[in-house]
């Protein structure tokens, strides 16, 4: 059971595989596992497991595969696969999967610090927990490049880690856990 931000041993695993999630990306996973936890619970396997062992066994292979561009671009030709989201700041990665998957494939940047970067390579836009704090500005990094002008997007791009900064002071104010990562359990 996770509380208040500690990660269950169970999927420890799987963050330990993926190091360079956002706090929100390790805040779903932990909240998918307590779900799943729980619509399991009592469910026991032949082999005498528990079920939700499955399920883990199963996130962590996926965890530790760490896709690569080319085995994205073999799920984007499966029909119910429209687009992927990349938070993992490999730009090199972000450009193959762009390339492989071609047009009608839809490539979002999953951190604001390489919005521009990837609106740049091909992706068609973000999923940026800098929307929260700086929505506007996210929203004029879009429309300045898809206007382009270039360097006015670019210019607000210079901005992102200093409005990243400020959304984490003002997340602490709101929050004043020991454990800042805590809050998120309450969100």
């Amino acid at each position: 059971m996770t509380m208040l931000g500690t990660t269950a041993p169970e999927i420890s695993g799987i963050f330990e595989a993926l190091p360079h999630l956002s706090i929100s990306d390790r805040n779903l996973i932990e909240r998918a596992y307590e779900r799943a936890r729980i619509a399991h619970e009592g469910q026991i396997r032949k082999s005498g497991q528990p079920y939700i062992a499955h399920c883990i066994a199963v996130a962590q292979i996926l965890a530790d595969m760490g896709l690569d561009a080319t085995t994205i671009a073999r799920a984007a030709q499966h029909p119910n696969v429209i687009g992927v989201k990349d938070s993992g700041g490999n730009i090199a990665k972000l450009a193959d999967v762009v390339r492989l998957t071609g047009p009608d494939f839809q490539v979002l940047a999953g951190a604001a610090g390489f919005f521009f970067a990837g609106l740049a390579l091909g992706a068609v836009g973000g999923v940026l927990a800098l929307a929260n704090v700086a929505p506007r500005e996210a929203v004029d990094i879009q429309w300045l490049f898809e206007a382009g002008r270039w360097d006015e997007a670019a210019e607000l791009q210079r901005y992102v880690p200093a409005w990243e900064r400020e959304g984490n002071r003002a997340l602490r104010r709101e929050f004043p856990f020991d454990d800042f990562n805590g809050a998120f359990g309450l969100v």
